[in-house]
């Protein structure tokens, strides 16, 4: 999870790649609005720019939830749809032991309305997760965790993703909260963009409840992660203090999934 900006979409894509390069089968979830991890992975501009979101994808909607009656803006079909067909449909292959799915962001359901993005959202994390076959990794987007109990049933680990600010590190708390709401019984910081001395105590002063946490990691600012965006592939491999820190979250989540990112 993290704030719009923190680097959580980066680190979700490090983390897969630097998962994937250590022998594990890696599937990497885009549920973010705005979708840009593929093109932080490095899949090709125009194959990128051509992907639809499973939340978005009518065809596959119709095909598993049903059609909306016009009238009442409902969904008319089964709630519990059979999508253990959605990997080999759409997990894209990245590189060798790399898959990526890209869900988008469903709105959780308005009261009295099945809504069928939802629905189907839902059912395929529920399926993914008994599936268990590859780690999986979720970038959550939309500055909190899914807001809906059913998603995010099932995730056990979460990276809270912040930048050293007040206002970075006080939605980094809200999304603590609300982790814990949820059940998901192991939560880590991770604060980005450290410059200065200042910036590691201004963590100290204004994230309460470090205690929650199993751990705190602090990822230096690097000017080659800026000049790589959005394709941080390239960086996987480097000796720098950054993808050091980026070693040391994956040793330390080595064997975990389904692990969650999320601000």
């Amino acid at each position: 999870m993290g704030k719009g900006g923190a680097g959580k979409t980066t680190l979700a894509a490090l983390l897969s790649l630097r998962t994937a390069q250590g022998g594990e089968e890696v599937l990497v979830i885009d549920a973010d609005s705005q979708a840009t991890l593929a093109y932080c992975l490095g899949v090709p501009t125009q194959s990128a720019r051509s992907i639809v979101p499973l939340s978005r994808d009518i065809h596959y909607l119709n095909e598993k939830i049903g059609v909306r009656n016009t009238a009442t803006d409902k969904a008319t079909s089964d709630i519990e749809p059979n999508v253990d067909d959605v990997f080999e449909r759409f997990a894209i292959k990245v590189r060798d032991r790399l898959h990526l799915l890209v869900t988008g962001h469903a709105d959780p359901p308005v009261s009295g309305c099945l809504c069928p993005e939802h629905a189907l959202i839902t059912g395929i994390f529920r399926y993914l997760i008994r599936r268990n076959r590859e780690v999986i990794i979720l970038d959550s987007g939309d500055g909190i965790p899914p807001p809906e109990g059913e998603i995010s049933a099932g995730f056990m680990y979460a990276l809270i993703v912040a930048e050293p600010t007040f206002g970075s590190l006080r939605i980094a708390e809200l999304a603590t909260a609300l982790s814990l709401d949820l059940g998901i019984p192991h939560l880590y910081l991770v604060v980005n963009k450290i410059r200065t001395e200042r910036d590691v105590s201004r963590v100290k002063e204004f994230a309460t409840g470090l205690a929650c946490y199993e751990q705190v990691f602090s990822l230096p600012y690097d000017e080659k992660v800026r000049q790589a965006d959005p394709d941080v592939s390239g960086l996987l491999g480097k000796k720098t203090p950054f993808m050091g820190e980026i070693d040391k979250i994956y040793r330390t989540l080595k064997g975990y999934s389904p692990v969650m990112l999320s601000m």
